[in-house]
């Protein structure tokens, strides 16, 4: 039988992996410092006492689960939906238009209408008349609903 051998080494710490984290650390904070960005600091205008918050003029399209297009809940045709729009990017200094396209209809099914094509169509007319498109998502219960018109 063969005899057992043990090393007699006596335990050590080793200095090289730390020196590289400590280095590693160093280095990731000098570059943090220095990409930083420098923000200039301005002050807010006092707010007048008994001055009313405008708010902002925009319209609201709603792209419904059969594909109609539904302006202010107004139903609308394209060509009309186009002449609305030209109109605002003609008047307006970059309207915003709300874009909202319904989940299920009124009986709770889901569409059945691929509306993806229309939906590419609205956000290009939008941008040919000049006109800040928002797409948002599908109300949820219990939100507020987004206002409907100006």
């Amino acid at each position: 039988m063969s005899a057992i051998r043990r090393n007699d080494h006596t335990p050590r710490f080793e200095m090289l992996p730390l020196i590289d984290v400590v280095f590693l650390l160093l280095t990731f904070f000098i570059y943090a410092i220095i990409m930083r960005v420098q923000v200039d600091a301005f002050t807010l205008l006092p707010v007048g006492a008994g001055e009313g918050v405008v708010p902002a003029e925009h319209r609201t399209v709603t792209l419904d689960v059969d594909g109609r297009f539904i302006l202010d809940g107004r139903q609308v045709t394209r060509e009309e939906l186009e002449r609305t729009f030209r109109a605002l990017g003609r008047t307006e200094d970059r309207p915003t238009v709300f874009l909202l396209t319904e989940v299920a209809g009124p009986d709770g099914q889901p569409p059945t209408l691929d509306r993806v094509p229309a939906l590419m169509e609205l956000v290009e007319m939008g941008v040919q008349a000049g006109v800040n498109i928002r797409i948002t998502g599908p109300r949820r219960d219990g939100l507020p609903r987004p206002p409907d018109g100006p």
